[in-house]
């Protein structure tokens, strides 16, 4: 391609208004694909503990909310840690940012190497979700957000000469993923306060 013809080629990049959005929606668009994930490791595990391979002590944090809370976080976290790297390394993105068009790759155009992937996901953890402690993750996100912003790259990207690329989506995905993120996450909500 020549010069002039690169420089007439229709621009499919999103706003950095928007980016930010994007990959929020691809984050949780992730996370509710890995609480089946979740569910089936708590299954299986009472299901051990039921045919006497574990013994009851094993679960006993079961009883008490706030144990049970935290291992629940523990065990999201570690199937995150899973997911997210291995996508990453592999394909360049996770299904979440897939739908949402969003790449992570090397500055020379290449997936990022496994090593990369784990140091961009404890980084996004640490610096750009607080590690999830509520009113710090808030803080965060917004430093976050406004940096790429600002100056169109996160400060994990930008540490590990990361490209993110952010192709643009219709409208109606972004209304259906609203909708079915925000469906969703009021539904576990509801079925989480159920008495048992």
């Amino acid at each position: 391609m020549t010069e002039a013809t690169i420089a007439d080629a229709p621009i499919f990049e999103r706003e950095r208004g928007n980016q930010a959005w994007a990959r929020w929606l691809a984050r949780s668009i992730d996370a509710i694909l890995i609480t089946p994930f979740v569910f089936l490791f708590f299954a299986a595990l009472g299901l051990a503990v039921e045919l006497g391979r574990l013994p009851y002590d094993f679960v006993a944090w079961v009883d008490n909310p706030i144990a049970a809370a935290v291992v629940e976080v523990v065990v999201f976290f570690a199937l995150m840690m899973l997911w997210e790297p291995l996508f990453l390394s592999n394909t360049g993105t996770t299904p979440g940012k897939w739908v949402m068009g969003v790449r992570v790759r090397r500055a020379d155009g290449r997936n990022v190497g496994l090593l990369a992937a784990y140091l961009r996901f404890g980084w996004v953890w640490a610096v750009g979700l607080g590690l999830g402690i509520p009113f710090v993750s808030l803080i965060c996100i917004l430093i976050a957000r406004s940096k790429l912003v600002s100056g169109g790259a996160t400060a994990w990207d930008q540490g590990l000469k990361l490209d993110v690329t952010h192709s643009k989506r219709h409208p109606l995905l972004w209304t259906l993923m609203i909708v079915l993120v925000v469906g969703i996450t009021i539904t576990f909500r509801v079925l989480s306060q159920q008495p048992q």
